[in-house]
């Protein structure tokens, strides 16, 4: 080949290069989606692990309540009551209207049935209380997954996601408690 050629080739190759560089560093910061493909409707995938922790692996994160709550056998143990020193939480920065998705795997201890809760209480810049986001779900004595959805209300700049039963008698084990997030 000749050298203006050989030039030529080169620079056609390195501009390709950077074009497919900059083509897929563009597709890696969209926002990954599913397409349903029955409804046509898209979903948001919830990929940015936000919380430390989930699985109760180590206390790093969650608050004192996590050493009263941590004893036999796998994740936690909390309850009864919603005001048992065992409840702990962590905190995390959110931003107004900002969606997370929380996943919790849980089992009834004592009862045959009993009741957990999603909880998040959200602060405003100031640490001040803006709102609460509370669902609770029924827990039987056979381990299952739970999911919650929800967006951190207007002027929310952080969240604190609680681990805890739901009533005055529910006593519950949890083995998961993951906050997610998106891209």
């Amino acid at each position: 080949m000749r050298p203006k050629i050989k030039i030529i080739v080169s620079v056609c190759t390195f501009l390709i290069l950077i074009f497919f560089l900059v083509s897929f560093g563009s597709y890696l910061h969209q926002k990954i989606r599913i397409k349903n493909h029955a409804t046509g409707a898209t979903t948001s995938i919830f990929t940015v692990q936000i919380n430390l922790s989930p699985l109760f692996e180590s206390p790093q994160g969650w608050g004192p309540g996590f050493a009263l709550a941590k004893g036999d056998g796998p994740g936690v143990v909390v309850g009864p009551g919603t005001e048992n020193p065992n409840v702990f939480a962590q905190s995390f920065l959110a931003k107004p209207y900002q969606p997370f998705k929380v996943i919790a795997r849980a089992l009834s201890v004592v009862a045959p049935k009993a009741r957990g809760r999603f909880q998040i209480n959200w602060t405003d810049s100031q640490d001040k209380f803006i709102s609460v986001s509370i669902e609770s779900f029924e827990v039987t004595d056979q381990e299952k997954k739970f999911e919650f959805y929800v967006h951190a209300p207007k002027g929310a700049v952080a969240g604190t996601l609680y681990v805890v039963g739901d009533g005055s008698k529910d006593v519950v084990r949890y083995t998961e408690m993951r906050l997610l997030g998106k891209m």
